[in-house]
């Protein structure tokens, strides 16, 4: 029986030791509890006090402005993270300097920090679409889209599409030549990479110049096979792009039979003068 209530014991204070080892890795942020490697700083957000998500979200702020590149890119999707867990949060992620950095990691990161960074901007866009834009982020986003890995071009893709949002940034994004690689994507990117293209194009065409830009770009046979073939998420939103462009190709086609027809008129006309008889002077 002393041995049975030994053993006992041992148990309850094995048990109490595990809990206490949880315990110490949930406090200590970035611990993988496996290989005790930097995975994010913050395990668990939603638990955690007002006071201390301040406190992280400067913390983290300060690792992106470090030289570090892996501190970079755990710092950049970290900020998505808690964006993502807490959309309360985007403000005071904006508010804590964030995009400026970001920026700088798009611009100079490695390719791993450039991803996440983009996927931050991407979270941060709903409340902070023109300042992203004041930082010069579109540049680096863009180029992201046209030779990054799968995972940055995809978020970039998804970060273009939040930007294109908002009305009077569309513009500026196409000005920054988001079009050629939005429309290459939809060619050649992998399937959620395709999606995100997909919906950032049909942000962009809001804007009637964009739709006809968009024809002459070649997007129309590439949306109509994500259509047929495409992701399920995509399609929705594919049908309804196909709608407009193809409102806009018909209004070209109108305009064109008009052209045409003042253009024979004009020469029919011609031709009735040209056949008259020329009376003589005398």
């Amino acid at each position: 029986a002393q041995r049975d209530w030994h053993s006992l014991a041992s148990g309850r204070a094995a048990a109490k030791s595990r809990r206490a080892r949880r315990r110490s890795l949930r406090a200590a942020p970035g611990t993988d509890r496996r290989a005790g490697r930097s995975t994010s700083l913050l395990p668990c957000p939603r638990q955690r006090a007002p006071a201390m998500v301040a406190n992280d979200i400067e913390a983290l702020v300060a690792r992106l402005r470090g030289p570090g590149a892996g501190d970079q890119a755990v710092a950049a999707i970290t900020l998505a993270q808690l964006a993502c867990d807490n959309a309360s949060l985007c403000a005071p992620i904006v508010a804590a300097g964030a995009l400026q950095p970001l920026a700088e990691v798009l611009r100079s990161g490695s390719e791993v920090g450039k991803a996440c960074a983009a996927a931050a901007i991407a979270r941060l866009a709903c409340v902070a679409g023109l300042p992203i834009v004041a930082t010069g982020a579109l540049p680096p986003i863009v180029e992201l889209m046209r030779a990054g890995t799968d995972n940055g071009e995809t978020n970039g893709a998804w970060a273009i599409g939040q930007l294109a949002r908002f009305a009077s940034l569309r513009a500026l994004i196409v000005a920054a030549g988001a079009l050629p690689p939005l429309v290459e994507l939809l060619r050649s990117g992998p399937k959620i990479c395709k999606t995100n293209a997909a919906f950032a194009i049909g942000e962009l065409a809001e804007d009637a110049p964009t739709r006809a830009l968009l024809v002459t770009a070649g997007a129309l046979p590439l949306l109509v096979e994500l259509l047929r073939a495409g992701p399920e998420k995509a399609k929705a939103s594919v049908a309804f792009l196909l709608v407009r462009l193809a409102t806009e190709m018909q209004h070209e086609i109108t305009a064109l039979r008009t052209g045409r027809d003042a253009l024979a008129e004009g020469f029919e006309s011609s031709r009735r003068s040209l056949a008259r008889p020329q009376r003589g002077t005398t």
